[in-house]
């Protein structure tokens, strides 16, 4: 009876023990997602300024480029590994949403929504971001994604 009890408590233990690895391993891998998903957007924006220091692009009046194409990056282009893949790469905006500094939907749960947004008229990109669990836990992600400070899903800044 005794050795019944023990090999129950060790393999409680044990299954103990590969939750908090699994668990553990799934929260780098989060945190590389959204690292690699922040230097995505830097890599975009520096060949934003590349593009406008060279002078061969279309710009809009506010002196940014027209568009984002995916021929400045020959090698790869930057991804966002929060979203699945198969969807539009970048979305940008016509000039009737120029104020906008943020997308109106900053979740990229519909895989018609590309997974970046640009604003050609502020020269601003941001990742789009899976939905939380909470409204307060996808405004986290989306802030900490893009460097922002929104403060809820339906900001002012994407009226």
């Amino acid at each position: 009876m005794r050795l019944i009890i023990d090999a129950l408590v060790a393999l409680m233990l044990a299954g103990i023990l590969v939750g908090v690895v699994m668990y553990n391993r799934q929260r780098e891998e989060h945190a590389g997602q959204i690292k690699a998903t922040r230097e995505a957007i830097h890599q975009i924006e520096q060949h934003l300024k590349v593009q406008i220091a060279m002078e061969k692009v279309e710009l809009t009046d506010a002196g940014w480029p027209r568009t984002i194409d995916p021929q400045w990056f020959p090698l790869q282009q930057p991804r966002n590994l929060l979203l699945s893949d198969g969807r539009p790469w970048v979305e940008v905006i016509g000039p009737q949403d120029r104020h906008l500094q943020h997308p109106r939907s900053i979740t990229g749960d519909d895989r018609s929504l590309a997974a970046f947004w640009y604003n050609p008229y502020q020269g601003i990109i941001r990742a789009r971001i899976p939905a939380g669990l909470t409204d307060v836990e996808t405004v986290s992600l989306y802030n900490q994604v893009n460097s922002t400070a929104i403060s809820s899903i339906v900001s002012e800044y994407a009226r």
